[in-house]
């Protein structure tokens, strides 16, 4: 018996999303100062061939709506006052997330998740960047098995 026996009208509603996602496989170095593309080199999934791991871009193949989620995990951010991660649309930042709290000192980790829905267009590319200002460089955490850091774009 199906689960939609009862609700009939609604199973046409249902469908499996479908995008990239890509992770870090390894800490990356991020110097001060400087949005920085993370490099996004493991695709868990690319149902349309719109990530490239090489270049950590995505390009989008048809006009759509995208729902897109970033995830960008520092280590020992104790002296940034302005940290920030990025989904950036054709090289330009469209969804934010800022921490501006450097007060704290010592070994703080920070993790942050810039999302948002867009209407994209075939050819548009989109990626995540990183930037922070410690006065030195500072580390973005990745990991080959786990999605710690990370980028993902689903049609909706």
């Amino acid at each position: 018996m199906s689960i939609f026996a009862e609700h009939a009208p609604l199973k046409h509603k249902f469908k499996a999303f479908q995008g990239f996602k890509a992770h870090l496989s390894a800490s990356q170095s991020i110097g001060d100062r400087t949005f920085t593309r993370v490099n996004l080199d493991i695709e868990e999934f690319d149902d349309f061939g719109e990530f490239d791991p090489t270049t950590h871009i995505a390009t989008i193949t048809k006009d759509a709506r995208y729902l897109l989620m970033g995830m960008a995990h520092w280590t020992d951010m104790g002296n940034a006052t302005d940290v920030e991660a990025a989904i950036r649309i054709n090289g330009t930042g469209l969804f934010y997330y800022f921490v501006g709290d450097g007060s704290r000192g010592g070994n703080v980790y920070v993790s942050m998740f810039p999302s948002g829905v867009i209407d994209l267009k075939a050819g548009d590319t989109v990626d995540l960047a990183v930037y922070q200002n410690s006065g030195a460089a500072k580390t973005i955490y990745g990991n080959p098995n786990f999605w710690i850091t990370y980028l993902l774009g689903v049609r909706v």
